[in-house]
Order: structure tokens, then C-alpha cells, then sequence
């Protein structure tokens, strides 16, 4: 017998844990993480050694390393019940933080050891199977089997699990023979990587509270989650025995014996790592209806996956929105901690402006701040496209702000509906924006998507014009707003834009300007401040502390920090003419100085009479830092000495339009409020007193509101272009005063609206042809202005670009609005149109990109290609193809033509989108496996030739998807033995004796064997196939045995029906290793004539085993028997020996 040389274990039941136990002072705990590994050849270690290689050479990137396998047995009565709801206990651990797995359980159905194949599961990948039921070293009572057994088909390169079994004996390594646990261990190339079990007997007790603790350290602490499994079991092993130490815990944390290297980590990963792809975001309707830019919200779906640990700390999500314009939308919100995988929404709500409909983008980002570590921070981020239609209409010609030269024109307008049937438009054109003019034309046009109407303009020069459409009978869902658009007709004017008239420049960005339409110019925006102030004369009797003053409502004349407004003072305040914020005339350096008092920050500048005139922080320096034009508050609390006033300080008063005889009457102690401005002329201030006597005894209050207006801004117009090439750029201001500052800039914008300064401070007429229109086929103009004296921007009169336009075209549709209904594989394809609505030539071809994207599989796929570019006034026809391979499900298909590759006026029209537009219908009809051996189908048993032709074929009645590879074709021969029968796979590379041809239209998938010479004895063939959807044959394999046998001989088993009126049927059964050389079949009447005489090449050939001879009720010359009785005779030709059987035939009318 071939004994193992092992390394010996501590005693008897096996424990490697009792060898270090208690030496680190804990005691039966092992002081050093053990495992073992039982081999014994060099390629057993090295190919386990790969297999940790593999495992930690691979990044987390895939969710497989979080899945685990429970197998829940039992086979006694209520043993199922009660170990699948341990097993049930583990998974809500697992489940949790810090491992978010997935737990898939299989439990058990009967009290009988039951043979589950678990090959789909293993080979997809799986961190850990857990057993708890009834174990031995050989097997487990789920039989999983041994991975080794090619027939069971298991393949996990670099996936390899870890097991933990919960029974008896599963860990006892140290036989003579390979057990279950080792045969998992030491197969190269697949099976585990750890392996725990009990080395005895298991009791169902202690093995459940070991496994809860276990699952709790490793997968439930974050501490552990990447440690080795061996300080798992040390970890394990304390917590356990802190509940108790006797003879039977012991053995339990010592017995559980550990295959495989301590140092690896069950999980490893020591972050989280979440990670979003395009291919799982979509746009989903919330009302049933298809997204418009007039749906109320929408939704958009995405999925993140966690391939790291999971932690508690809740996800940011950045929604990132890019609008048609280019303009962006950003929104945060936090979710729920991704444990495993979660599919979250975001839900859109309409927003105020109308920029939302067109090509949108978004972006979806996960944790943007970075306040999570990651392993992987690269895939946080994706983005998709999607378009909103605004169901109304969209004016194409003039384009928005173009330059007209002729005073007839084509309007061109359309259905942003591009699968709309005709349609009548409502069309008016004025010269007015507000659509009241005499000129005012009303007409109804009416066209298929596309619609055209014919004016003539006014004979005036330089005229502004502005046109709308909207739809003449809105259906239920559709706009019913105007699409408005503009444009200018200049005699012999060059092809461009402009802007003419203050109305045309309502859509330009305003930074620090507001529009007055009452005088039709643009103003610097103000701001208002509201002051009350109550304040008392010396002889009043409130209190000092009583004095008020409120700015918009809020007291700014409390203590803070104890810094009151001091009394017999006079206090001040001013107020920036810009913002008409308050500031303070002097910032002391001392929070705690008194000559600054109030609400922080403090603003009001407090002084005492012999305070205001000292030669530094004075009222004099006061007055000296207020800006000109800024607006002044002062007030009295109490006696603020105005009689022992110098000169000095009345006459620096007068700076703020305070006269010496507004003030010359002032009694002592009388309260006073002045509100003034810096700079204006002497008696300008208002000074508000008491009207009773005695004044000093008054109380007296004063509102007043104060004006700020901003003296700087800017106007950046809308996007100028498409161009092919710039030309000129032309501008005129009017009414420009000497304190105006301004100035007029140009930028330039690439296909995808990155900006780019190009030039600043223009002239009135600058030539543009330095500018690349290849780099920047838009532009857009930005006129700054400043004005800190009058407050008023520059007045523009109008500003021009000329240059050469771009083409526009539109996507058209073949097609019905209704979807489709396909079979998973069958091919779909639709014709779709570009047409040339311009009478420009575009600049290149056009690219088209085709996103469809499965709903039910989350993934999407995108492909482009190039089509000609159609001539002007011209379509370019082009069909669309795609496989529905993988798309079982809804599936949404989008077209855009032109996805931003070439410039054009707008993109609206080149896309369409259609939600739910493919139905494919799932593949889930198994094949039907066909296994013939020379020609016939066979029993278990039956006597086949040593050389014989085995004909597999898998039919499948799905003709999209074919079976072209070998991928699932498990085909497996078993030959004659004694004891421990193994299957041999039949390898594809063994072309001499297989081959094997894939299916077409017209054949069915098959593989041809051809043995030869096979010894005498019983075989048995076993076959399991796979279709092309990879649906499987069956959940057990075909198999069927036959007989190859040495000696010679036949018989005939059997004729029915006999009797009969039209035809008899033999059975016989052949013994022999060939086919006969020769035999024949005749047949005599009562009498002894011949009545039919066949030969070999009249009848079927024999083989050896059980065959069927067909033999008609019929003479030579095909008429029918008379009844009676008959005799035949079968003779046949064996090796060596000719063999006969006769017998009785009856033929019955």
C-alpha cells in the first residue's frame, strides 16, 4: 500500500492548532496562525503556489470575491429545517458591514445525500463555501464532488474559494487516501485555495457558534476583513473560549483543521471601491410616457457596484447636467452606503429654464469630494447622452440672428417630433418682438415634420424681424408655446449675425447689468438699504441703551461683547453708493475700542465732542475715507456738544452737504438725525430735529431708504456660428459719455463649447480671418462697462459678424412608431435618412452613432459608423443593423446623426430616440440532444461494433442564434473496469477519431466519434451540450452503456405484428465485432414457392446489436399477400460461419 509521509499532528483526534497553543499566555489559543498543506509532489505545491499567485495578483475589480455558496444539509427529520436556518443566521452577517456579500443557498430537499452540481456557481467565482449538515473525509451529504472529476465540469482559474465545513471528520487529512477537502486543495488550475473542517466529530452546537463567531471576525470586524485567515481562527478561537472553557470547546477551535496557507486573506480589500460605467445608466420615464421637455420629472437609473468593503458612511453622488447651450446643472445627493450592488435613481424635475430640451449630457460622479479612500479612484465617473424633445416645434431657416440680403424668404420650420405625421403650423412674423405691429403676419402652414412658408420683407434697410411657430392644434402632451427666432434684413449685407435692436439681445448673459425695458437700454442693477432710527435728547429720560437704529429690519445698535454705543455722542455711519452696504468710516485696530460700537462687524463710528477733533482717527480722518458719493448717517445720543464744536469740524462737514446753518440753531442736548452724501454741495443733507419744546426732552425717529447701483458689468451674447470661415466683426455705441469705460472682446468656442479668449479690446470694425474656423467654429462677443461717476453702461447701437455659414441637417425615420418583437439572435435592422435641409455642402461625412441599450440586462452598446454626406436639398439613405444577441428585454435604440463631429446650427433634429422600441424575447427552449451509434438509437445495453460511428447532435429550434463552438459539449466515455470506474473526457483535439461541425441554416450542431478497435466489454457513453443561447440539454447528462462482445452470433428477438395485413417488423440483435459480409431474407408460402428473395443491398445493414428489418406483406412485384401462413428465413454471414434462423409468418385480411 503507498503509505503518506506527512507531517504528524498534535495527538489523536488531529489538531496543528494544539501545537503552539497557550504559548503567547493565552491559554488553548494557538499562538502562531497554522495550516497545512498535504502534498506530496512537487507540482501539488506549485500548483498551489500558482493558485495564491493568481489570487493576489488580481486587482478587485469584479464582484465574484463577495459571493459565497451556502450548502444547507441534514438527513435526519428536521435537520434541513434547522441547519438552513443557521446557514440563514451566517448569510445576514455576510451580507452586512464590512463584507456586503451576496449569498446564494442551497439546501437540501430530502433526508438522503443528495448530487448537486454547483459547477456554475464555483466557476463564476466565489470567496467562500459554507457546509453545514453531515460530512465524512470523502464527501458531504450535498455532494459537490470532487473538483478533479472532469465530467462535473468545474473550471475556476484564478477563482478560487475558500471552505469552511460544518460536519464530521470533513478535516481529517491524514489517511492514506485523497480526501474531499484535499482533492480541492491540490487540483492545479482550479478548486481552493483554504479549506477548514472539523478533524472528528462535530457537534451541531459547537459547530453553529463556531461559525458565527467566525463570520463575525471575518467578514462582520473591520479590523480582520483583510487579515489572514489564520489570525481569523486565533481571533475565533478567543472570543469562543471567553464564553467558556471545558473539554468540548476546546476540541472545537482546536479540531478545525486548516488546509491551505494561514497567511491568506479570506476577502483582502481594506477600502471600498465603487464603480459606475456608462452601460448601466439609462433615462426612465416616471408617467409612462416618452421623456419631453414638457414631462414634470424623469428619472435617471444607474448602478454602482462595490467591488471593496463595505462601510457605513453614506455615498455622495454628483448629477452633473450639461444642457444643449452647454450650460450645467449640478446637483449632490447622498445615498444609502453601496453594500453590494445597487441600482439608485436621481429624479429630474423640470426647471424654470427653457435650455433644458435638446441633447443633454450627464455625468454621474461617486464620491466627487474624495472623503472616501478607494482602491480604484478612476472609476467614479460616466457619462451619457440622452435627448429631450420639447414636442412643439424648432424654426431651421433664417437661423437664429442671421443676416438676410434679400427681401424675399423661405421660412423653414418643423415638428420636433421627427416621426410626426402632417401637421398644420401656426405662423406669425413681425417687426416687433412683442408680435403688435402693423406689419404682423399671420399664416397656417402645413408639412410632414417639415414645413415651409414663403414671405416678402419690408423694402427698409436695416430692419429687425421676429418670427414664431408653434403647433395649430396641440395633441395631448405637446407644447403649446411659441418657438421664437429672429433676424435682420441689410440690403447687400454679408451672409453673419447680428444684433440691431435692444429686443434681439433679450437671450445675451448679463453679468452685473439688468434690462429696462421701459427705455429700452441697459442699466446697472440697484439695491436698496431701509434705515430707522429713534434716538432721545439729553433730558429725555429713557435711557441711553434705548437709542435705535435698524438696518432692513435687523438692530445694529446692541452690545456686543460689552461694546455699547456710548451716550453724548455723535455717531455715524456710511454707505457704499455701489451696494449700498454699510461700512464703517475707521476700523480701530482694538475690537474693544469705543469709537466703534454696535452689532458686529461694527459700522457705527461713535465719538465723543472732545473726540472729534484729536489729529488722527478723528472725525476729521472719518470724513476723509468716506468714498465720494457714498451715502452718510449721523445721529445724536444724548448731548453731543455741538456747541463746544471748532470750525474745523463744521467746515469738514460741509463735505458731506451738511451747511453751517443747518446746524447753527442746535440747542444743548437736542437730538438731531442728518442724512447727507459725500461730496454734495453745502444744505444738500436732510437734518431731521424736533418740532416741541423742550427739545431736549424729545424723542425723535426718522426712516429713510438708501440707494446703491452697481457701476460695472458685462453683456456676453449668445453663440455666434457655426462658421466655415470668419470674416468681420462690426460694432456701434451710442450716447457715450466722458466717464464711460468700455471695451469688447472676442472668444472663441470649440465643437463641445470649451472657451477660449481671443481677442480683447476690438475696434469698431476688425477683421476676423485670423481666426481659425476649424478650432473655433463659434464665437461669442463681450462687451464690458464701467461708469463709477454716472452710473450708467455704454449704450450699444449694434454689433455684426459676418462669415460663412455651416450646413444643417435632419434625421429621418423609416419606420412605425410601434415596436418590435424579436427572438433573442434573430437580426434587426431599420432605414433611416440625413438629409441637406441647407443649400451648403457639408465639410466631411457624417458620422452616425447607434446607442442601444438593454434595459433587463443593464448594458449598453454603442456603434458608429460613416455615411456620405447627402448634397444640399438632398437625403442620404442608411440602415441601421444590430444582433439582439445579449439583449433579451426592453431595449431602447437611439440614432444621431452628426453627434457633434461636424458644426451645425443646432443638433435637435439629428437624433432620435426610441424608448422600448425592441422587445426580445429571451432564448429558454433546451436543446434536444440526439445520440445515435451506427445510425441507431440504442439501449442501455446493447451490443455495438469495436469500431463503431457515435453521431451527437444538438438540436435547437431557435435558427437566430446557431451553435458554432464546442463551448458546453461535455462528452465523456467510460471503459471497461472493475472497481473505481472514471469517465474520460473526449478531448475536440483528437481530430483523428472526433470532429465536429458547427450548425447553419439547414444542419444541426453535431460531433461525429469514431473509436476503433475497442476491446470487449461494457462502455458507457455520457453527453451534456449547451445551445447557442446557453440554455442547457438537460440538468443531468445523457448517458447510455453498450457492449462491444468477441463472439459471433444472432437472433431474431422478436416479429410484430405478427400476425398482420401490411407489413412485419424484425427485431434482431447481432453479436459480433463487425458487420456481417453478407445476409439475406426470403420468404416461402405454405407450399414451399418462393415468394420474396432479398438481398443485402435490399435491406438495411446490419450492425452489431439490436436492429430492424421492415419487411412489406407483399410479393416481388408489390401485390399484396393472400392471407395464410408464411415462412422466412434470415441467413447471415458472420466471421468464419453462416447462421440461419427461420420462423412463421401470418398474414390476415
Amino acid at each position: 500500500m503507498d503509505f503518506h509521509d506527512l507531517v504528524p499532528t498534535a495527538g489523536w483526534p488531529a489538531s496543528d492548532m494544539a501545537f503552539s497553543a497557550g504559548l503567547n499566555g493565552v491559554p488553548h489559543v494557538p499562538a502562531i496562525p497554522t495550516g497545512r498543506l498535504t502534498a506530496s509532489t512537487a507540482d501539488q505545491v506549485a500548483g498551489y503556489l500558482n493558485k495564491i499567485k493568481e489570487t493576489e495578483a488580481a486587482p478587485f475589480d469584479a464582484l465574484w470575491r463577495k459571493n459565497l455558496l451556502h450548502l444547507s444539509g441534514g438527513i435526519h427529520e428536521g435537520e434541513p429545517a434547522v441547519f438552513r436556518s443557521y446557514t440563514d443566521g451566517f448569510k445576514s452577517i455576510a451580507e452586512g458591514f464590512y463584507l456586503g456579500g451576496k449569498v446564494e443557498t442551497i439546501g437540501k430537499q430530502s433526508l438522503n445525500v443528495e448530487l448537486v452540481n454547483v459547477k456554475d456557481q464555483v466557476n463564476r467565482g466565489l470567496n467562500l463555501i459554507t457546509f453545514f449538515g453531515h460530512s465524512g473525509p470523502g464527501t458531504i451529504d450535498i455532494d459537490i464532488g470532487n473538483v478533479s472529476d472532469p465530467k462535473l465540469g468545474y473550471n475556476n482559474k484564478g477563482k478560487y474559494p475558500g471552505f469552511l465545513i460544518n460536519g464530521c471528520n470533513a478535516g481529517q487529512f491524514f489517511s492514506n487516501r485523497t480526501s474531499f477537502g484535499e482533492d480541492w486543495m491540490l487540483t492545479s488550475g482550479k478548486g481552493a485555495r483554504l479549506f477548514i473542517a472539523h478533524s472528528s466529530f462535530g457537534f451541531t452546537t459547537t459547530l453553529k457558534q463556531y461559525s458565527d463567531i467566525f463570520y463575525s471576525v471575518a467578514y462582520g470586524d473591520s479590523t480582520f476583513l483583510h487579515r489572514g485567515i489564520g489570525e481569523v481562527q486565533q481571533e475565533v478561537a478567543i472570543r469562543y473560549l471567553s464564553s467558556g472553557v471545558d473539554l468540548q470547546s476546546v476540541s472545537q477551535v482546536q479540531q478545525m483543521v486548516l488546509l491551505g496557507d494561514p497567511a491568506v486573506s479570506l476577502f483582502g480589500a481594506s477600502a471600498p471601491d465603487y464603480e459606475i460605467n456608462a452601460g448601466t445608466v439609462s433615462v426612465q420615464s416616471l408617467d409612462s410616457k416618452p421623456v419631453n421637455a414638457l414631462s414634470k420629472s424623469f428619472a435617471i437609473n444607474f448602478t454602482v457596484r462595490n467591488f471593496g468593503r463595505a462601510q457605513q458612511t453614506p455615498l455622495t453622488v454628483r448629477i452633473t447636467r450639461t444642457l444643449s447651450d452647454n450650460t450645467t446643472i449640478v446637483k449632490d445627493t447622498t445615498y444609502a452606503p453601496v453594500m453590494y450592488q445597487d441600482v439608485l435613481q436621481y429624479v429630474v424635475h423640470r426647471g424654470r429654464t427653457d435650455k433644458e430640451f435638446g441633447q443633454n449630457a450627464f455625468t454621474i460622479e461617486l464620491d466627487p469630494a474624495h472623503t472616501v479612500p478607494e482602491l480604484n479612484e478612476t472609476n467614479n465617473k460616466a457619462t451619457i447622452g440622452f435627448f429631450i424633445p420639447t414636442n412643439g416645434t424648432r424654426n431651421i431657416f433664417p437661423v437664429n440672428y442671421a443676416v438676410l440680403n434679400k427681401s424675399a424668404v423661405d421660412l423653414m420650420f418643423q415638428h420636433t417630433d421627427l416621426m410626426s405625421a402632417s401637421r398644420s403650423f401656426q405662423v406669425e412674423v413681425d417687426t416687433a418682438a412683442t408680435f403688435d405691429s402693423p406689419y404682423l403676419k399671420r399664416q397656417v402652414a402645413t408639412g410632414k415634420v417639415l414645413a415651409r412658408l414663403s414671405i416678402s420683407l419690408l423694402s427698409s434697410d436695416s430692419t429687425t424681424y421676429f418670427w414664431r411657430t408653434r403647433l395649430a392644434n396641440p395633441l395631448s402632451g405637446e407644447s403649446t408655446s411659441w418657438t421664437v427666432s429672429t433676424f435682420s434684413y441689410i440690403k447687400q449685407g454679408a451672409e453673419g449675425w447680428a444684433q440691431l435692436s435692444f429686443a434681439q439681445t433679450a437671450d445675451n448673459a448679463l453679468t452685473g447689468l439688468t434690462r429696462n425695458e421701459g427705455i429700452r437700454r441697459l442699466v446697472f442693477p440697484q439695491t436698496t438699504s431701509s434705515l430707522d432710527i429713534t434716538t432721545f435728547g439729553s433730558a429725555n429720560g429713557n435711557p441711553f441703551t434705548s437709542v435705535s437704529l435698524k438696518l432692513n429690519g435687523d438692530e445694529l445698535n446692541i452690545a456686543t461683547q460689552e461694546q455699547p454705543c456710548r451716550n453724548n455722542s455723535l455717531n455715524l455711519i456710511a454707505f457704499d453708493k455701489f451696494s449700498s452696504a454699510p461700512y464703517a468710516g475707521i476700523n480701530f485696530e482694538s475690537f474693544f475700542d469705543p469709537r466703534a460700537c454696535g452689532r458686529a462687524p461694527q459700522v457705527i463710528n461713535n465719538f465723543l465732542s472732545n473726540e472729534l477733533e484729536t489729529g488722527s482717527n478723528d472725525l476729521l480722518t472719518w470724513i476723509s475715507q468716506v468714498k465720494a458719493g457714498d451715502s452718510v448717517l449721523l445721529y445724536s445720543m444724548g448731548d453731543a456738544g455741538y456747541a463746544s464744536w471748532s470750525t474745523n469740524v463744521k467746515t469738514a462737514l460741509t463735505q458731506l452737504g451738511i451747511g453751517a446753518g443747518q446746524l447753527s440753531t442746535l440747542s444743548p442736548g437736542e437730538p438731531f438725525i442728518i442724512f447727507g452724501m459725500k461730496g454734495a454741495p453745502a444744505n444738500a443733507a436732510k437734518v431731521v430735529r424736533p418740532t416741541t419744546s423742550p427739545v431736549n426732552a424729545q424723542s425723535l425717529s426718522a426712516s429713510r431708504t438708501i440707494t446703491g447701483r452697481g457701476a460695472s458689468g458685462s453683456m456676453a451674447t449668445v453663440t455666434i456660428g457655426p462658421a466655415q470661415a470668419w470674416s468681420q466683426l462690426t460694432q456701434h455705441f451710442k450716447d457715450v459719455g466722458p466717464s464711460d469705460q468700455f471695451s469688447v472682446s472676442v472668444e472663441g468656442l470649440d465643437i463641445n463649447g470649451n472657451a477660449t479668449p481671443l481677442k480683447t479690446a476690438v475696434g469698431g470694425s476688425t477683421l476676423l480671418t485670423d481666426i481659425s474656423a476649424v478650432t473655433y467654429p463659434y464665437l461669442r462677443l463681450k462687451l464690458s462697462s464701467a461708469d463709477s461717476i454716472d452710473l450708467s453702461p455704454v449704450r450699444l447701437r449694434h454689433w455684426l459678424v459676418s462669415y460663412t455659414p455651416m450646413a444643417e441637417g435632419m434625421l429621418t425615420y423609416h419606420g412605425t412608431r410601434s415596436g418590435e418583437v424579436l427572438q433573442e439572435g434573430q437580426p434587426w435592422s431599420a432605414t433611416y435618412g440625413f438629409a441637406n435641409l441647407s443649400a451648403i455642402n457639408f465639410t466631411d461625412s457624417i458620422t452616425v452613432s447607434v446607442d442601444i441599450f438593454s434595459s433587463d440586462a443593464g448594458n449598453r452598446e454603442v456603434n458608429r459608423f460613416r455615411i456620405k454626406a447627402p448634397a444640399p436639398s438632398d437625403t442620404t439613405h442608411f440602415i441601421v443593423r444590430t444582433s439582439t444577441l445579449g439583449k433579451a428585454g426592453s431595449n431602447d435604440v437611439t440614432v444621431f446623426a452628426n453627434p457633434r463631429i461636424l458644426p451645425e446650427p443646432g443638433y435637435d433634429n439629428n437624433v432620435l430616440s426610441l424608448q422600448y422600441r425592441l422587445q426580445v424575447n429571451r432564448d429558454q427552449t433546451p436543446p434536444v440532444l440526439d445520440v445515435t451509434i451506427d445510425g441507431r438509437t440504442i439501449l442501455n445495453g446493447d451490443v455495438v461494433s469495436s469500431s463503431p460511428r457515435m453521431l451527437i447532435r444538438v438540436r435547437d429550434a431557435n435558427p437566430f442564434r446557431l451553435k458554432t463552438d464546442t463551448l458546453g459539449i461535455d462528452l465523456f466515455m467510460q471503459y471497461p473496469c472493475t472497481r473505481n470506474c472514471v469517465y474520460r473526457r473526449i478531448v475536440f483535439s483528437d481530430k483523428a477519431h472526433v470532429q465536429w461541425h458547427p450548425a447553419t441554416a439547414s444542419s444541426d450542431f453535431s460531433v461525429e466519434i469514431n473509436p476503433t478497435d475497442l476491446q470487449p466489454g461494457t462502455y458507457r457513453l455520457s453527453a451534456q451540450a449547451v445551445d447557442g443561447s446557453g440554455n442547457s440539454s438537460g440538468p443531468l447528462p445523457y448517458e447510455v452503456s453498450f457492449v462491444v462482445e468477441d463472439t459471433h452470433g444472432f437472433a431474431v428477438k422478436s416479429v410484430y405484428p405478427n400476425p398482420a395485413s401490411d407489413l412485419f417488423r424484425f427485431t434482431v440483435e447481432l453479436q459480433s465485432l463487425t458487420d456481417p459480409s453478407d445476409y439475406s431474407l426470403q420468404l416461402f408460402s405454405a407450399t414451399g414457392s418462393l415468394v420474396r428473395d432479398l438481398s443485402a443491398s435490399d435491406l438495411p445493414v446490419l450492425h452489431p446489436g439490436t436492429n430492424t428489418i421492415v419487411l412489406p406483406a407483399t410479393d416481388a412485384f408489390g401485390n399484396p399477400l393472400f392471407e395464410g401462413v408464411y415462412v422466412y428465413r434470415l441467413t447471415v454471414n458472420l466471421p468464419g460461419q453462416v447462421r440461419v434462423r427461420t420462423g412463421r409468418l401470418v398474414v390476415q385480411r
